[in-house]
């Protein structure tokens, strides 16, 4: 009993999300699904996976999918070559395969495949997602608390963020809207948007969602179309 609720919740994290209602593809069914990891692909192909070319296979091609793919492989260190495609200056779109990144995925665990920005420079991240799914509780008084941990508020919109270790939670009128991980270097916050709060539960973002912040110590700031919008630590 207890390996066949091990099998099943290994695949309703999978489903749950990413948001879809059909069943993962299986690339290696002599393995163990406990013993595997989940991949969403999300505007993403892989094109090699440990040396074996799979581009063409249908269940690896999420570049120009209507929705995230998912493939569930064994758990442990592989390296894949990841393609995808973005719009050029001049109307025309630019193909980009990159190079082979080698990444642990452990059992049980699932992983997200995205674009990093809008611009084909930055090219791709593989991001563990699976701790996206846990409770969610800053503690600004924690010994390694970050100096954004806590919640933030603006006076010019309903808008705010919470920070919690290197998560963080975006919400709009005190509904949740987007999650991920973020990073401080010097006065920016980097923060990468993965999953977005759809229909009473996370989803794995299709769009590119990262962008930074300004931090000088007291205020945090991002740049918006209309000009910049401050927010203060509230708690």
């Amino acid at each position: 009993m207890k390996k066949r609720l091990a099998i099943i919740s290994v695949v309703l994290a999978a489903l749950v999300i990413a948001g879809c209602s059909s069943a993962p593809k299986v690339y290696d069914p002599s393995v163990p699904l406990e013993r595997s990891s989940t991949l969403i692909l999300v505007g993403t192909t892989v094109m090699n996976f440990n040396d074996k070319f799979v581009g063409t296979t249908p269940s690896w091609m999420g570049h120009n999918s209507l929705g995230p793919k998912q493939m569930i492989i064994p758990a442990g260190t592989h390296t894949l070559s990841i393609y995808a495609e973005y719009p050029s200056s001049v109307g025309r779109i630019l193909q980009i395969e990159y190079q082979p990144i080698t990444f642990e995925f452990l059992p049980g665990h699932t992983c997200a495949i995205q674009r990093n920005s809008i611009t084909s420079n930055d090219g791709v991240r593989i991001t563990d997602v699976t701790e996206l799914l846990k409770e969610f509780v800053p503690n600004s008084n924690a010994p390694d608390a970050s100096s954004v941990e806590g919640k933030w508020k603006t006076d010019k919109d309903k808008s705010e963020y919470i920070f919690s270790g290197n998560q963080f939670v975006t919400l709009y009128n005190g509904k949740y809207q987007f999650r991920g991980f973020f990073s401080i270097q010097d006065n920016k916050v980097q923060v990468f948007s993965v999953v977005y709060y759809n229909k009473g539960k996370w989803d794995v973002y299709p769009m590119v969602g990262s962008y930074n912040l300004r931090f000088n110590g007291s205020t945090l700031a991002r740049t918006t179309f209309s000009g910049d919008v401050l927010y203060k630590k509230v708690e």
